[in-house]
């Protein structure tokens, strides 16, 4: 799984670094917490502004934890297709300038390149 989840914060931060981004969008965990003297629990946490979807979730075990950083993740790039789709579905109308457009041309290719891999 974990090579699985660098793959995914691989592609996340070719699309991210495609336009302005703060160093907090690129950074995905699994915190540990010990609270209150019980069992230790496994927090998934993101800070990003792009993809800000993540409220914190606790887990008893490291792998569900390690499952629902991944899913976040596909979700957050899911977000970014859906939103190059629209762009390039509306690139005819005044909604979206050109660097927006090559934007999301670029964003779909990584996508699709990564599919490849």
């Amino acid at each position: 799984m974990q090579d699985r989840i660098t793959k995914l914060t691989d592609l996340w931060y070719s699309i991210v670094s495609l336009d302005h981004h703060k160093d907090r969008d690129c950074h995905w965990y699994i915190n540990k917490a010990w609270s209150y003297g019980k069992e230790p629990i496994y927090r998934v946490e993101h800070y990003g502004y792009i993809y800000h979807d993540v409220d914190s979730r606790d887990f008893d075990n490291y792998d569900d934890a390690e499952e629902e950083l991944y899913n976040l993740i596909v979700d957050a790039i899911d977000e970014e297709r859906e939103w190059a789709k629209k762009v390039l579905v509306e690139s005819e109308t005044d909604n979206w300038d050109k660097y927006q457009i090559e934007n999301a041309s670029k964003i779909l290719n990584l996508i699709d390149e990564s599919r490849d891999n």
